[in-house]
């Protein structure tokens, strides 16, 4: 695993694009239909860059993260929600915040590592629209397609999804947590 703090442009984009709608949405795909938001902007910022993404290289990129997301991530995460009304444990729960952060950005520096596997752009890619929100809309679609949750219920939230994170500006300051 890469040491926390070095260069990750994967974690940067997040950083800057997780904010407003796009955390709304992105909660809505992880706790109704057990999406990994790190994988789902995993898939934007590869979509960002004009790189593929292939269900094989989605799939191995799960495995990788896989262990580190159930181990830790998500026991993280419960304990600070489950933490939420009982006031007393308002300073534990913060710093449970905080390590979750931590956690979350080791997901997204062991996924930078594996992102090389995915390709590099073909030539003449780009992503203008409305063929760039396709591919788009197909990279993000991979994603909740991994978590096996009905497309009924993920479809709704990728279609709203896609214009906010194709609208964003990854050079915006990034926000202090996610």
């Amino acid at each position: 695993m890469a040491e926390i703090g070095a260069t990750n442009p994967f974690w940067d984009y997040s950083l800057a694009v997780y904010r407003g709608g796009v955390v709304t949405l992105c909660l809505r795909l992880q706790d109704d239909c057990g999406v990994d938001v790190n994988l789902l902007l995993y898939a934007a910022w590869l979509w960002l860059q004009g790189r593929p993404l292939t269900a094989e290289h989605l799939a191995e990129q799960d495995v990788a993260v896989s262990d580190w997301r159930v181990r830790v991530v998500q026991p993280l995460r419960i304990l600070r929600r489950d933490l939420r009304e009982f006031s007393p444990a308002a300073a534990l729960r913060e710093r449970l915040a905080e390590l979750e952060l931590l956690a979350e950005r080791a997901e997204q520096d062991i996924l930078f590592a594996g992102s090389t596997a995915a390709g590099a752009p073909p030539p003449g890619s780009h992503n203008e629209m409305p063929a760039g929100r396709a591919r788009l809309h197909a990279h993000l679609a991979l994603v909740a397609e991994l978590s096996g949750s009905e497309q009924t219920r993920w479809k709704p939230l990728i279609d709203a999804l896609v214009p906010l994170l194709a609208a964003s500006e990854p050079g915006v300051a990034p926000r202090s947590s996610r």
